[in-house]
């Protein structure tokens, strides 16, 4: 990047420092990759959606305030070499969010979430598929997890095997189950390789979902929603 580039020959920075910048924008390109825009095409409102959904994942002010720093000075390298016309980040500060996540979400909230959910990718409808099942079983993150491709039984219930290696049957609602079957039928094969074994949620590599991949998927969809709705008292 010819950034990166600049801020090592021009400004003279260190390498652990370049790195950084590095790392910032790159997940600040990732962000924008989703919404189908590009960095020179962002604007103001997009940059400060960036920021909120940062600082709802719980990170601190000081690594929100190094982004901030960072974005400045790419926006600032592209209006220098008149890449942009103008910079998204004039009145952009660190922001602090005025509403918070409900404590309790209630059963609306969480059917229009799921509702609202994307379906356009392998990904997008494995993970759908796993928020309506958590919703409607009440799994343990775990359990998810570990459930393999004979846990889906044509009675829309699941087989689980819980603590102590003890399994039990529970009832899962029609939607969910057909959301599972959605995902089985579509994505799975495309995600499936020889790392995959027989278990039911897999990972872009292939393999087992991990219990931290799920929480992740959980967490990142439920804040994206909350961002983008009204907030519920």
């Amino acid at each position: 990047m010819e950034f990166l580039d600049y801020l090592k020959n021009e400004k003279l920075y260190t390498y652990d420092t370049i790195i950084n910048y590095q790392i910032d924008i790159k997940q600040f390109q990732e962000y924008v990759d989703r919404l189908q825009v590009t960095t020179s095409t962002a604007n103001k409102e997009t940059v400060e959606n960036f920021f909120l959904s940062l600082h709802s994942l719980g990170m601190s002010s000081s690594s929100l305030a190094r982004k901030a720093s960072t974005l400045r000075s790419y926006y600032s390298y592209l209006l220098k070499s008149s890449i942009i016309a103008s910079t998204p980040m004039i009145g952009i500060k660190t922001p602090k969010l005025s509403k918070k996540l409900p404590s309790v979400l209630t059963s609306s909230y969480i059917n229009n979430l799921l509702d609202n959910l994307p379906e356009f990718s392998e990904k997008d409808l494995r993970d759908k598929a796993i928020l309506e099942l958590m919703y409607s079983s009440g799994l343990r993150v775990s359990e998810v997890s570990n459930l393999n491709t004979n846990s889906i039984n044509n009675n829309n219930s699941i087989r689980v095997i819980g603590k102590g290696s003890k399994e039990r049957v529970l009832p899962i609602t029609g939607r969910a189950f057909k959301c599972i079957k959605k995902y089985i039928e579509i994505s799975r094969p495309k995600l499936e390789n020889e790392k995959s074994n027989s278990y039911l949620f897999l990972g872009i590599r292939g393999g087992q979902l991990s219990d931290r991949e799920i929480r992740r998927i959980v967490k990142l969809i439920s804040i994206e929603f909350s961002i983008s709705q009204p907030f519920i008292s």
